[in-house]
């Protein structure tokens, strides 16, 4: 197994903790997007005279982001409820160093923290607690995730992600929409291609920028598979995230669906 693989294993997508391990090679593999429950709320697709995007994100215990940043958009975390949520933040748009950043806390609705643009941060909850009797309690937080100036790509990604882990719970539609691309362009789809190109959508579409071994990965893919990467894409938009597809989710999240 190459040094791709052995690295994306070491990082198996832009959020640990409820994670599903490295799949057998003869298994299709199963979705490498984030376990984080998502809405959208707010839509600069649906609402192009309001531009900004907000997401709803539930976050279950012990998943953690891997540090990244976000080129073109600010993000604003906004705690809505729950357990406290714990989020670090480089000190400069500038520092590239995940011991720089400072953490915070955000435990009481309504606080908030702002991230500029370029901003390397990370943002994680603590694994189940306990009670009193040392019974394990999982205690999850919701929070809100604004992003300045509106993001269409990163709502056709949210829209996308909530309608694949309803109905690709297998990974099995992804993997033949990968496989379709691939054949299309005649390029050979190994079980690398199959764990990486999943994530490259997910990093392009999301205006996701990473560091460390993941950043050495993405960069390695862009090369080698950049084109079936946008390919997949495209095809993804298409399926599940096209202007209007992406009104009704907001429609769908307003009722509460």
């Amino acid at each position: 197994m190459n040094r791709l693989l052995s690295a994306l294993k070491s990082t198996p997508g832009l959020l640990r903790g409820g994670a599903t391990s490295a799949p057998p090679s003869d298994a299709p593999p199963a979705p490498p997007f984030p376990p984080m429950d998502l809405k959208l709320l707010h839509s600069c697709i649906a609402s192009p005279r309001e531009n900004y995007t907000v997401a709803h994100a539930v976050m279950h215990p012990g998943m953690e982001t891997l540090p990244h940043f976000h080129t073109q958009h600010a993000k604003t975390l906004t705690f809505v409820r729950g357990r406290a949520l714990s989020v670090s933040v480089a000190p400069n748009a500038t520092s590239r160093d995940p011991a720089e950043m400072v953490a915070y806390e955000l435990r009481a609705a309504g606080d908030k923290i702002a991230v500029p643009a370029g901003t390397l941060h990370t943002f994680k909850l603590a694994e189940n607690a306990s009670d009193d009797n040392g019974a394990e309690v999982e205690a999850g937080c919701e929070l809100e995730l604004r992003f300045d100036p509106g993001a269409p790509d990163l709502e056709r990604l949210v829209v996308i992600v909530q309608r694949l882990k309803v109905e690709d719970t297998s990974g099995e539609t992804l993997s033949a929409v990968v496989s379709e691309t691939a054949a299309k362009a005649k390029v050979k789809v190994d079980l690398e291609t199959m764990h990486l190109v999943p994530l490259g959508v997910y990093v392009r579409l999301g205006d996701i920028s990473n560091v460390g071994d993941l950043a050495k990965v993405i960069a390695g893919l862009n090369k080698k598979r950049g084109a079936l990467v946008r390919g997949v894409a495209e095809e993804l938009v298409a399926r599940y995230a096209t202007d209007g597809q992406v009104e009704k989710a907001v429609v769908l999240a307003a009722s509460g669906a």
